[in-house]
């Protein structure tokens, strides 16, 4: 019957648009009911793509929940950490995750550092918050900071001297 009303990039039935200026319509002024319907439909145009986006990002998460073998909600401390850091042995795994902590916490007192670790070990971690984690911790390893190795001042190339 009508055609579609093209705003800003997007396309609305022309027809919608004017059910809804006629709603908004408040006496003999056209011009503001269709500018408030041209704004109402803008406003539902992104929340629906806010809700596409999430939905989508549900998805990609549960296929990674899968993927890393989480089926409960909250994972156990030893497990979480082994999962984050990629590590098979806890021992490797939590000097790893304490290079982390430390460095996802920069400016906290060992204090606080020492409560968030016992807040961990005490009730695990939440699946969302380990996915968080694994992409962070590659990213910081990727970037070198969380190299906790120092090098060593014999073999390193600022200590040799030029013949």
């Amino acid at each position: 019957m009508f055609d579609n009303f093209a705003y800003r990039g997007r396309l609305f039935p022309l027809e919608l648009h004017a059910k809804i200026a006629a709603l908004l319509l408040e006496g003999d002024n056209f011009e503001e009911a269709s500018e408030r319907a041209i704004l109402l439909l803008n406003i539902c145009a992104d929340r629906l793509k806010q809700s596409k986006r999430w939905v989508a990002m549900r998805r990609t998460m549960e296929k990674e929940f899968a993927r890393l073998g989480l089926d409960e909600d909250s994972v156990p401390f030893n497990r979480a950490l082994k999962i984050i850091t990629g590590q098979d042995r806890f021992g490797r795994a939590e000097p790893d995750f304490l290079s982390f902590l430390q460095a996802i916490n920069p400016g906290s007192t060992k204090q606080q550092l020492t409560a968030e670790w016992n807040q961990f070990k005490r009730n695990g971690f939440k699946r969302e918050q380990i996915v968080d984690f694994v992409t962070r911790f590659k990213e910081m390893r990727a970037r070198g900071k969380l190299d906790k190795r120092k090098p060593n001042r014999k073999n390193s190339v600022a200590s040799k001297k030029e013949p």
